[in-house]
């Protein structure tokens, strides 16, 4: 495995980055590693010394109802220490124990994302990273903390591309044939949003058209071309802007 100091290094590679990460956590678990790694630890960390070996530790972080939740919290924070001390085991263990969290995160933005997956990937692992770096011990919420933080960080760079994008795209769908359906899609965002008041009825409809009824949406309401790129370009800032506040 070579050093086991440096960072989540390893695991910000410029493929399907959080894909990366359940390989590499697979490939420490199976060599026993990981193991080892938490025997390390617990000479150091007393909030991990009641875990027999990997496997109950990652049993009781991965529980989503885990009580109490100070120690889930806890054990999270010591392991976000050995990871920012510099242990490689440790920042892959705990970028791999925020993956469900970031799946959700990729999800929920995947339509309104103007960066390419692998960079959005990266910017979630790097929002995460930065919230570890100022866990300590005793930091409570350490989950959420870390899971905002990539959320916020991704939000960022999205609207920094959808701003640059913006200035010259065609007016057409950002929900055209979306990869797959998956809960908390693109459908539902916007439901959500319309209901609180956040973008209109109207404004929806100019995300759901397609290239083919786009036409059709614009001259029902009444919208020139540029009218309706500006209309959906408001709609989106203030969509993002909700999404990176939203829980």
């Amino acid at each position: 495995m070579g050093s086991d100091r440096g960072g989540p290094s390893a695991s910000v590679a410029p493929v399907d980055l959080l894909q990366r990460v359940e390989g590499d956590l697979a490939a420490l678990r199976r060599s026993g590693v990981l193991d080892d790694a938490l025997r390390r630890w617990k000479t150091r960390r007393d909030a991990l010394r009641s875990y027999a070996d990997a496997e109950a530790l990652i049993r009781f972080l991965r529980a989503p109802d885990a009580e109490p939740r100070a120690a889930k919290d806890s054990a999270l924070a010591a392991i976000c220490v050995e990871a920012t001390d510099g242990d490689q085991t440790a920042a892959t263990l705990l970028l791999w124990l925020m993956l469900p969290g970031l799946l959700r995160v990729r999800q929920r933005l995947a339509t309104w994302n103007a960066l390419g997956r692998d960079d959005f990937d990266a910017e979630l692992l790097a929002g995460v990273w930065e919230a570890a770096t100022a866990v300590g011990p005793s930091s409570a919420g350490v989950a959420a903390r870390l899971v905002n933080r990539a959320r916020r960080r991704a939000l960022t760079a999205v609207r920094r591309a959808a701003d640059w994008a913006g200035r010259s795209e065609p007016l057409s769908t950002e929900m055209a044939e979306p990869e797959h359906e998956h809960a908390g899609g693109p459908e539902e965002v916007l439901s959500e949003a319309v209901r609180a008041g956040v973008i209109s009825s109207e404004e929806a409809e100019l995300f759901r058209a397609t290239h083919g009824t786009i036409g059709k949406v614009r001259a029902r309401m009444g919208f020139t071309v540029y009218g309706a790129q500006n209309r959906r370009r408001r709609a989106r800032q203030r969509l993002l802007d909700w999404l990176a506040d939203s829980p």
